[in-house]
């Protein structure tokens, strides 16, 4: 009845909540009323909206302003696992004009339960909603501290941090600072926009920002993405990806240059090469998503001579030229493999004075064998992008063009022939925690949270089968613009010669 919304049954238990909290009814009435709402939200979801509707936020706020010592040990758990998943099913729209909720979350109350909520807070803000409980979160001193505190931890562990998993302590504070650290990051130009230099992140922690927010500086994500666990490495890009997004934004505004010493820079272009082949395409992607921003950040100050002269950028492009010139690039898993070398490629074509060495790595025997590989299956946006950018370093030459132009035109013709067949209907997380103690499912939750509402969500491995066609479509009619438009691009066609670049090295050893 309270999921379908057109009868009084959310009213009811709201008025009866309120009625328990203003009345000091036995508290086993109150745990009662909890439970009932805590199960009808996780069987329906949508019930968090009309709950919230009616009040919710309000009657909670009347229930813990009359909580005393003794309920807080046994009724404040209940109410938290409500609140969580209250807040992780009900939509942003529906709290925008709600300040009910505001209340609640000036009292601050440890736990791992209350972290999550405040993510979630977080979450909501950056669509808009429960923007003044937001603001208290991210400029929190306790909250700032504290996460200063775990960050140290675990950072002063350097390699010894892999084995933290079995040390549930600082494992289990980490899995929930990251969380909490993106979601700041994510709400930040929205709750403080303006009062904050993102700047400051990337530098020593020791400098004295203007308003100190929950945040997680560049070189201690970076630490944690080199020596963390896997999930601690997947969390850590995430903030890091969010941070550089926030920064890059910034700098593009205000036409600022950056501020970070070089020997900082190239401590975290370090770690990000090293991580753009790790087994976990979306680390790979993240870190190669910000690995191309500081390449951008560099051709902007016209400081790209270290660019130049970089083994690193040479070898990502290199590796990634000659896989998807050989035969068996074919895969579609194998061309997805190599997307975030991709993004690093592009930036490099992007540059203004290109390196030199990008003329013999893409050389005619290469980008013709990369042409001959392509088919219906494994074109993605990432290619597209890749070879609308070679055309534009006049790279190709009209014969590669005039067959580059057929397979895209016959993929596009495919994906809208076979439209109807792919779409997929995408369904919302509906997942729901039943005890202040799980702390796994709550983090589980969070992550997922952060992987969809991540940039990095519509630009790499996240993204869903409808946003990946869509995005390989927009790619394909941005290159037939270009071809139409800038024929100069287009070098002069000369014969090819078969790709033989790997054959030779095998056949050197």
């Amino acid at each position: 009845m309270i999921s379908e919304g057109d009868n009084y049954a959310a009213t009811l238990l709201v008025n009866l909540l309120t009625y328990l909290a203003e009345n000091g009814v036995k508290e086993s009435d109150v745990i009662s009323i909890l439970n009932i709402m805590t199960t009808v939200v996780s069987k329906f979801p949508t019930a968090s909206n009309h709950l919230s509707m009616n009040g919710i936020g309000n009657a909670i706020h009347r229930l813990v302003c009359s909580f005393t010592n003794s309920s807080m040990g046994t009724s404040f758990p209940t109410l938290l696992v409500l609140i969580f998943n209250i807040l992780a099913s009900v939509q942003p729209g529906v709290l925008k004009n709600d300040e009910s909720w505001n209340a609640v979350f000036i009292k601050n109350h440890e736990g791992m339960m209350v972290i999550g909520i405040l993510c979630l807070v977080l979450y909501h803000s950056s669509h808009g909603a429960l923007l003044d409980s937001s603001r208290i979160i991210m400029v929190n001193s306790y909250l700032v501290s504290a996460i200063n505190n775990v960050v140290d931890v675990a950072c002063s562990r350097g390699p010894a941090l892999t084995q933290s998993q079995d040390e549930t302590e600082i494992w289990e504070a980490l899995a929930f600072t990251l969380p909490l650290c993106f979601f700041s990051l994510r709400s930040l130009q929205i709750v403080l926009a303006g009062a904050v230099d993102w700047q400051t992140f990337c530098g020593p922690s020791s400098n004295l920002e203007t308003l100190p927010v929950v945040c997680i500086h560049c070189h201690n994500l970076c630490r944690l993405m080199h020596f963390g666990t896997p999930q601690i490495k997947l969390m850590a890009s995430y903030c890091l990806l969010e941070l550089f997004t926030g920064l890059s934004q910034q700098i593009d505004i205000r036409k600022e240059q950056l501020r970070c010493s070089s020997s900082y820079l190239k401590a975290m272009k370090a770690v990000l090469c090293g991580l753009v082949f790790y087994d976990d395409i979306r680390v790979a992607t993240n870190s190669a998503l910000c690995l191309s921003m500081i390449i951008g950040w560099k051709d902007m100050e016209g400081r790209t001579e270290m660019l130049k002269t970089c083994s690193w950028y040479r070898f990502i492009t290199e590796e990634m030229s000659v896989s998807l010139a050989m035969p068996c690039s074919a895969s579609n898993t194998f061309v997805n493999h190599h997307k975030p070398a991709v993004y690093v490629t592009v930036a490099m074509l992007r540059l203004k004075n290109k390196p030199v060495w990008l003329r013999s790595v893409f050389d005619e025997s290469c980008i013709s064998s990369m042409i001959q590989n392509l088919n219906g299956t494994n074109i993605s946006s990432e290619i597209v992008i890749l070879f609308r950018e070679l055309m534009q370093a006049q790279l190709l030459n009209s014969d590669q063009v005039t067959k580059l132009n057929l397979v895209f035109l016959a993929s596009r013709k495919q994906m809208q022939r076979n439209g109807t067949l792919d779409e997929t209907v995408e369904e919302q997380m509906q997942r729901t925690v039943s005890s202040i103690h799980d702390h796994g499912e709550v983090c589980s939750y969070l992550v997922d949270m952060m992987l969809s509402s991540s940039f990095g969500h519509t630009s790499g491995s996240e993204a869903t089968c409808t946003q990946k066609k869509k995005q390989v479509l927009a790619g394909m009619e941005q290159f037939f613009e270009l071809l139409s438009t800038r024929r100069d691009y287009v070098t002069d066609s000369r014969p090819c010669k078969v790709y033989t670049r790997q054959r030779k090295r095998i056949h050197a050893k």
